[in-house]
């Protein structure tokens, strides 16, 4: 008889674990959706080899949340770079610190931002001799959510990213410095999405 019970516990117990263990999963697939949304290209007045230099004079040391220009020749990207289109192109990514971008959209229970982590690919057009389309393309957006447990062969923790939608904040931002070194007068404000906790 008491088997029994114990038995019918252990069921009970295994059977309500599956269910908060099921409605967890799927809470934290839901949908993201931003509230309102920035643009992500700009046409600048600008041909393309100037707006290059001015790109190169603003992105090159790691002031934009500890980001920079990578080398074509990095292992990572060398497939962008394959593509004739995007000869022109920068990308700006994070080489060793995952903690300079505080979100200004993705926060935790605690109402404190999420460490925020994406890869921009500034895809450069140039419209006529003297108009340059600039369009923001992300990747790897996210935020560092956990740390793996200490591996081999450095016992070092490794950062692990949830994949979020990209937020268009940063990306508009990008923009803004380019427009703010081209003395660009008439850009849209910067907006801000609704904060989603996560």
């Amino acid at each position: 008889m008491k088997l029994n019970l114990i038995f019918k516990k252990i069921m009970f117990l295994s059977l309500l674990n599956f269910i908060i263990f099921f409605i967890g999963g799927c809470n934290s697939e839901k949908k993201i959706e931003l509230s309102i949304k920035n643009p992500i290209e700009y046409v600048y007045t600008c041909n393309i080899d100037s707006l290059k230099t001015i790109i190169k004079q603003n992105f090159s040391h790691q002031e934009f949340y500890g980001l920079s220009l990578a080398s074509k020749e990095r292992v990572l990207i060398t497939e962008i770079f394959d593509n004739p289109a995007n000869y022109n192109d920068f990308i700006l990514e994070e080489f060793s610190t995952w903690h300079k971008c505080k979100s200004k959209v993705y926060f935790n229970k605690k109402n404190e931002p999420h460490v925020y982590h994406a890869t921009y690919q500034l895809h450069l057009i140039p419209i006529s001799e003297n108009q340059t389309k600039v369009t923001i393309i992300t990747t790897q957006s996210g935020i560092i959510y956990k740390t793996k447990l200490p591996v081999l062969p450095h016992f070092n923790r490794v950062n692990r990213l949830k994949e979020l939608p990209p937020t268009t904040v940063e990306e508009y931002e990008i923009l803004q410095i380019i427009g703010n070194a081209l003395g660009v007068k008439d850009m849209p404000l910067l907006k801000i999405p609704n904060k989603i906790i996560i």
